[in-house]
């Protein structure tokens, strides 16, 4: 074998991996921050930023040393080993390396945080790490044949049809990476932003009450007079089964929490003492 072709193949293998991370992050926080930013969330990128840096550059890894060795076996190794870091972050970037970037960032607005040891989090730990490596290890088996054929092609395209494979399993992997954790603690934030918006939308009209029942809005009853301002949301609290979480809604600097109860608005109360 040629050194070009060995050097092709590295640098195949390192764009493989890397997408494979890219779509990973992409979908499993870069999701999450679109959704969060929608929804007047504060520090919505805050997963996002470390999560895509640590998938990209150890997915680029993982690629290059499989096509470094060119064996199946050594292609299980790395890409299973990916997986651990992968999972690792699906549940310690969202519970725990948020709030501690945020305490770093903003500490008054830390000084708000009451969250809970989440209960069963080795379940989510072994969830994710099967998840994940099932789909990392399937990429990796992949690839070694992929990238040999895309080298002998004369068909430019073929090198962008096997990034394609790696792309969709690891958008796979990454969405139900995302519903794990995170879709647990970015709903009530966008519950609780949909009823001030509506509230807002709706301030001064008659709203039929089926229609107020199902918004929940007597849940912003005592905030009439805050609604129609500019508004930042951060989850501060949750309990150990995440069922109750706690929203701090700032105004303009004056501070609300509503209180959220397995998705469901149940009050917002206007704060008037420091944490």
């Amino acid at each position: 074998m040629s050194i070009k072709v060995k050097r092709q193949r590295l640098r195949l293998g390192l764009i493989y991996g890397m997408v494979a991370g890219l779509a990973f992050a992409l979908l499993t926080w870069g999701l999450d921050a679109w959704l969060l930013v929608r929804a007047n969330a504060t520090y919505p990128w805050v997963k996002f930023i470390p999560g895509v840096i640590i998938c990209i550059i150890s997915g680029g890894l993982a690629g290059w040393l499989t096509m470094l060795f060119e064996k199946h076996g050594m292609a299980l190794l790395f890409w299973g080993l990916l997986s651990v870091p992968y999972s690792w972050l699906v549940v310690w970037l969202p519970l725990t390396g948020a709030s501690s970037m945020i305490k770093i960032l903003d500490p008054d607005l830390a000084a708000w945080f009451d969250f809970s040891i989440v209960q069963d989090l080795n379940q989510f730990r072994w969830v994710s790490l099967v998840l994940i490596g099932s789909m990392a290890i399937i990429t990796g088996m992949l690839e070694i044949n992929l990238i040999h054929q895309a080298v002998v092609s004369s068909n430019p395209s073929t090198s962008v049809m096997i990034m394609l494979v790696s792309l969709v399993i690891f958008c796979i992997a990454g969405s139900a990476a995302d519903s794990m954790i995170n879709t647990n603690l970015r709903e009530p934030v966008q519950v609780v932003n949909n009823l001030i918006q509506f509230a807002a939308d709706n301030e001064g009209l008659e709203v039929p009450i089926q229609t107020a029942r199902k918004m929940h809005l007597s849940a912003a009853n005592q905030i009439h007079g805050l609604i129609q301002k500019q508004r930042d949301l951060t989850l501060t609290g949750y309990d150990a089964a995440l069922g109750m979480m706690d929203i701090l809604v700032d105004f303009e600097g004056s501070l609300v929490k509503c209180s959220v109860i397995y998705g469901q608005p149940t009050d917002c109360i206007i704060l008037t003492s420091n944490p």
